[in-house]
C-alpha cells in the first residue's frame, strides 16, 4: 500500500496570506496613530508669525508688507509715494482651534537675550499689547520704525549688514519668534524717508504739495489696513 502523499502547498498560501494581513494591520495602525497625533496638535492654538513693514497714510490706514528684501523696491516706492510714519511690526493669524493668548510682544536682536518691549507710540492708537485671538483669526502688533533701532543696545552691532531682527510673542511663559528681519531693510526705508525729505524741501512747497498730492498705484505685495 503506497503513503499518502502530503501537501504543502495550503499551509504555504495560509502563511503568506496571514504575513499580508499583518503588514495591511501594521499599515492600518500606524495611521491611526498619525492621524490621532495630527487630530491632538491641531485641537491647540497655531500661531503663525508674519513680520511686517509698512507705512502710515493720512487717513489712518496701513500699507504694509511682509519684511523681506524682496520687496525693498516696492517698499520704496511705496513710502515715497505717502508721508507717514514708518512701522514695524508683527501679523498673527491662528491656524489652530481655540483661542491664542497674547500677553505681549516685543522686538528682539538676532541672538540676543534681552527683548525691546514698545509701551508707548506716536502713532494715534494705544500699542496693542495683550489680547486673544480666536481660531481663524488674526491680529497686527505695530510700532514706530525708531523703536526697531532702539532695540539695538550695542552700536558696533547696528553697524553689521546681516544683523536679523525678530518680532516676539510672550504667551503662556513661552516665546514665540517671527522670521528674521534684515536690518538692512529697515535702514533702507530710514534712508529713502531723508532722501525725499531732502528732496521735498529742495523743491520748495509748491513741488513739495504737488509730490504729496499725486496718484500713485500701490504695489502688487502690498496689503492696506483701514
Amino acid at each position: 500500500m503506497e503513503p499518502a502523499e502530503v501537501s504543502v502547498a495550503a499551509p504555504a498560501a495560509i502563511s503568506a496570506a496571514a504575513l499580508i494581513l499583518g503588514i495591511i494591520g501594521t499599515v492600518l495602525g500606524a495611521s491611526s496613530l498619525t492621524w490621532n497625533i495630527v487630530s491632538f496638535l491641531q485641537q491647540g492654538a497655531r500661531p503663525r508669525l508674519t513680520p511686517v513693514v509698512g507705512v502710515l497714510t493720512p487717513d489712518a490706514g496701513h500699507l504694509l508688507s511682509p519684511a523681506t528684501e524682496s520687496i525693498s523696491d516696492a517698499l520704496r516706492q511705496t513710502i515715497e509715494q505717502f508721508d507717514g510714519p514708518l512701522v514695524v511690526g508683527v501679523q498673527v493669524a491662528n491656524a489652530g482651534r481655540v483661542p491664542f493668548h497674547v500677553a505681549g510682544w516685543g522686538i528682539r536682536p538676532e541672538s540676543a537675550k534681552h527683548t525691546f518691549v514698545p509701551a508707548r507710540n506716536e502713532l494715534g492708537f494705544p500699542p496693542k499689547t495683550t489680547c486673544d485671538i480666536a481660531p481663524g483669526a488674526h491680529a497686527l502688533f505695530l510700532t514706530e520704525l525708531a523703536n526697531a533701532f532702539a532695540a539695538i543696545a550695542d552700536h558696533k552691532a547696528s553697524q553689521s549688514p546681516s544683523l536679523c531682527l525678530r518680532m516676539v510673542l510672550f504667551s503662556g511663559g513661552r516665546d514665540r519668534k517671527s522670521k528674521a528681519v534684515p536690518l538692512a531693510l529697515l535702514k533702507s526705508m530710514q534712508n529713502t524717508t531723508r532722501a525725499r525729505t531732502l528732496t521735498v524741501a529742495n523743491q520748495g512747497p509748491e513741488a513739495a504739495e504737488s509730490h504729496l498730492s499725486g496718484d500713485g498705484e500701490q504695489q502688487a505685495p502690498m496689503t492696506r489696513h483701514g
